[in-house]
């Protein structure tokens, strides 16, 4: 019998057999084989499937009907199953291959599962339930034997997971000394499609439990001690940390729920792996009682809050009444307060977190919340305009509202003068408005954003006025690194900036600004002080140059000025820096008084170290040796490189040599000048050594023996100790080495001169030492010839005038060597004498 599938079935007649569509559908749908095309073709043909099932609908009145339609389906799901076996799985091994394979094709397999079973599940909780003729009326349905495969299947695809992670956690040589590639070996003569009580048993976990049995126990333990802990959490005082405000209440509920969360996580757990060891039965009594005591603690807590918040409703303190007064006013300071209750704010926090928690919030409560929730927006906002920005300043009589919080601390004391028409203006308004009732919502809102945009006036002015305030302070820090005498023009170029700084503010309207003026120039003269008083120590390096020269006049060395007109300079420059406190300009228009000109008078005392500088600065003028004794040896070099030879000029010859002399002439008496002034100084100062030198000496060696020789001895001493400062300074040691220093050049140039002539000797002595060793060896040779050989006979053949002959030549001969010997010593004893190494000569005949 042949189904169309445009209506249901009308009877139990129509429902006997499978319509023909359906079995062509399925049979072409599950015998393909399962590959790119293949899936995407079966899943979209179990979707036909189901449609097609859709349309025949069960008859209410024949249970039969529905059952065949259960069986209809867990056919389908069987041949599911059989694709899933035979087809998906064919050409892989899920516990030994790649991972990456096995979790395709699982993925794969799973997904074609949950196809079915989704549409089992539409038909039968969604579809034929609200059929209006034809209503299934039992429960939703899913075929049991896919419903395990698929659960199976996922279990393993979790396991192979996890595995993989764990895999990557581990090196190498971990891996192969744990056996990862093994770890499925028990596994592999499991067979994952049955699901009968043997089966059911091999995939239970007894092997596992009888392998872990110590580590099983050691867990039981650990749960025993945690449970005790969560047990002295629920009994003491717990702090919960949030991101936000959370009330009381609600985190004791939290807490408790967070404590029962835990405790059915231990009773789960402990379910799964420790039912079957001794002691379970106690710790699960522990963990039920603990859940039990939980749990009416929780009731406890919501029905005390439930008690006091409808007590408060009752008597009124969480009421809003919409006739009530949007803001008042204190009577005594008259302070501006808004009228919204704090605990209406806390009572909505409350009510919002216990709703989200799952309680069910009796209607007065949730009410009374809703209805103080309209309101607390513009309850916010006017609170956050008084609580921020209205501050009390008293002036002319007049008391504005108290500053409460951030304003405060970014108003700068002395710029608040300028802010106070501002202030007044803003005061006037909060004052003079008309009382605004919560019921009239929209006058409300406008008398928010009203004092809000004038708030926000005085909020941007105040930012203006702290911004520029800063950055003058900024300006008066770095003067802190400008030397005053050096950089001056950077003072004078900052307090410029200043200055133009406070005109800008004044075109922008802002009056009375003198307070803040005042008190840049404090913290201006405070740094202007500082370096004041730094700068005097150094004060006579730092003044402008003053010339002069050095000029050979009257037989002595002077100064092209004179040392008054010298010093007629050198005052000038120093009064002037003396008095840049005085001319100093400020930021302050105030006339009357300069308080930069105080600073001279406070510095009386350190002014005495210029004066101090001063004398030493002139004494050291004249007596500067050094300076003239290099000045001197660097002309003496000059003069060197001057021609001594003649030079031509057309016919004329000009010679040069006597210039050459006369100029090394004023030096050599500019030199003797400088040594006999020097010598001069070093015995004066020797004088004043020796003559505190020696009554010091008769007076500390000299043994007091009565009362009277004590005091006076006492008195000598503070003398000695007062008169050794005034010694101590002299400045003989520079003198001396001033004459070292020269010393030492001469002694340099004279070293360097017998360097030279050391190198000359010594060459000298090696040419006399080879001349030397020549004659020797001619005279060896020539030994060689005339010497007497007896063994060979000549001196018997020879007759007397020959041997007289050759007796005369033996003493020549000796005479020359004599010679040559007295040379050798000579030579060796020029070598001791210049510490120079002695040559070695051939002296054998």
């Amino acid at each position: 019998m042949h189904f169309t599938c445009s209506g249901a079935f009308p009877d139990f007649a129509r429902t006997r057999s499978l319509p023909t569509a359906l079995c062509r559908c399925q049979r072409d749908c599950l015998n393909r084989n399962y590959n790119g095309e293949g899936r995407g073709l079966s899943l979209s043909r179990t979707e036909r499937i189901r449609k097609i099932i859709a349309e025949t609908s069960p008859i209410p009145q024949e249970n039969s009907s529905r059952k065949r339609m259960t069986h209809l389906m867990d056919l389908i799901a069987k041949d599911v199953k059989r694709s899933i076996s035979k087809q998906l799985l064919s050409d892989c091994d899920i516990w030994t291959d790649n991972y990456t394979t096995v979790e395709e094709i699982l993925t794969q397999c799973i997904a074609f599962g949950e196809r079915w079973l989704k549409s089992c599940k539409q038909l039968t909780q969604i579809f034929w339930p609200n059929y209006s003729s034809n209503m299934w009326k039992e429960e939703m349905y899913e075929p049991p034997d896919l419903v395990k495969l698929v659960d199976r299947l996922r279990e393993i695809l979790n396991i192979q997971t996890l595995l993989r992670q764990l895999m990557r956690l581990l090196t190498p040589q971990e891996q192969e000394e744990l056996k990862t590639n093994d770890m499925f070996k028990d596994f592999k003569n499991l067979n994952i499609f049955e699901f009968g009580q043997y089966a059911t048993n091999l995939w239970l976990k007894t092997y596992f439990e009888e392998t872990l049995l110590a580590e099983r126990q050691y867990l039981l333990n650990s749960l025993y001690d945690y449970v005790r802990h969560l047990q002295s959490q629920s009994s003491s005082e717990n702090t919960l940390y949030t991101r936000y405000d959370t009330p009381q209440v609600v985190a004791d509920v939290i807490i408790a729920k967070q404590l029962e969360a835990k405790d059915n996580e231990v009773l789960q757990t402990s379910q799964k792996l420790l039912e079957d060891l001794k002691g379970f039965e106690s710790l699960q009594q522990m963990v039920t009682e603990l859940l039990k005591d939980l749990k009416q603690q929780n009731a406890e807590v919501f029905d005390s809050w439930t008690s006091e918040i409808s007590s408060l409703i009752k008597e009124g303190v969480l009421s809003l009444k919409e006739s009530d007064p949007v803001v008042q006013f204190s009577k005594n300071n008259k302070l501006m307060r808004v009228n919204y209750s704090d605990l209406l704010v806390t009572l909505i926090s409350e009510v919002r977190q216990f709703k989200a928690l799952g309680y069910h919030i009796p209607s007065h409560i949730d009410q009374t919340s809703e209805h103080a929730k309209e309101f607390m927006k513009l309850a916010r906002v006017l609170e956050q305009v008084i609580g921020k920005y209205l501050w009390k300043v008293s002036m002319f009589g007049l008391q504005i509202a108290n500053f409460h919080n951030t304003i405060d601390s970014r108003m700068i004391k002395s710029q608040r003068p300028m802010m106070l028409a501002n202030t007044l203006e803003l005061s006037r308004l909060v004052q003079e408005e008309k009382v605004v009732s919560w019921e009239d919502t929209k006058s409300v809102e406008k008398y928010v954003d009203t004092l809000k945009n004038a708030v926000e006036k005085l909020s941007k002015e105040n930012n203006l006025l702290v911004s520029y305030y800063y950055q003058i302070m900024d300006k008066i820090k770095s003067l802190e690194d400008v030397h005053l005498i050096k950089d001056y023009s950077k003072w004078k170029d900052v307090t410029k900036h200043m200055r133009n700084i406070m005109s800008h503010l004044e075109e922008k309207y802002f009056k009375n600004m003198q307070t803040w003026k005042v008190d840049v120039d404090i913290n201006l003269c405070t740094v202007l002080e500082k370096k004041y008083l730094r700068s005097l120590d150094t004060l006579h390096l730092y003044l402008p140059e003053i010339y002069t020269n050095i000029i050979y006049r009257k037989s002595e060395l002077q100064f092209s000025l004179d040392q008054t007109v010298l010093m007629e300079k050198y005052q000038h420059h120093l009064k002037k820096f003396l008095d840049i406190p005085k001319s100093f300009r400020g930021v302050s228009e105030n006339s009357d008084h300069n308080m930069f000109a105080d600073i001279v008078g406070r510095s009386q005392k350190d002014l005495e170290k210029v004066n101090k500088h001063t004398e030493d600065l002139f004494k050291q003028l004249g007596n500067h040796w050094d300076l003239h004794f290099r000045a001197s040896k660097t002309f003496e070099q000059e003069i060197a490189k001057l021609p001594s030879t003649e030079e031509r000029v057309g016919c004329f010859l000009i010679g040069l040599s006597r210039l050459r002399s006369d100029l090394e002439s004023h030096n050599r008496n500019y030199w003797d000048q400088l040594v006999l002034s020097l010598k001069e100084s070093i015995a004066q100062d020797v004088v004043k050594l020796q003559n505190y030198v020696d009554p010091s000496t008769a007076i500390l060696t000299k043994q007091p023996v009565t009362l009277e020789e004590v005091g006076e001895s006492g008195a000598a001493h503070a003398n000695i100790l007062k008169q050794r400062s005034q010694v101590e300074i002299l400045e003989s040691g520079h003198e001396n080495r001033l004459i070292q220093s020269t010393v030492r050049s001469l002694l340099e140039n004279h070293q360097h001169i017998i360097a030279k002539q050391m190198a000359t000797i010594k060459t000298t002595l090696n040419i006399e030492s080879e001349n030397l060793d020549k004659e020797i060896k001619r005279f060896s040779a020539k030994w060689e010839q005339i010497k007497p050989k007896p063994h060979t006979g000549q001196i018997a053949d020879r007759n007397i005038d020959e041997l007289h002959k050759q007796l005369t030549g033996i003493k020549e001969k000796k005479e020359q060597w004599h010679e040559l010997m007295l040379k050798k010593e000579k030579l060796f004893a020029d070598y001791d004498k210049f510490d120079i190494e002695k040559p070695e000569l051939m002296l054998k005949l």
